[in-house]
């Protein structure tokens, strides 16, 4: 019985690295999709400029 007990509690310590490591890579996938969004915007702008100018 202590073996499925510590087998249980292993498998839940990994479960949250498994919740941190998600939210790190999803908060990271966000930060990068902002910055692309803002690059594109740059790009966009400047691109307007250029034919209109």
């Amino acid at each position: 019985m202590p073996q499925v007990l510590r087998s249980l509690q292993e498998r839940l310590a990994l479960t949250e690295e498994d919740q941190v490591l998600k939210a790190v890579f999803a908060s990271r996938a966000l930060a990068l999709r902002g910055l692309s969004f803002f690059v594109v915007a740059i790009f966009v702008e400047r691109l307007a400029r250029s034919v209109v100018g």
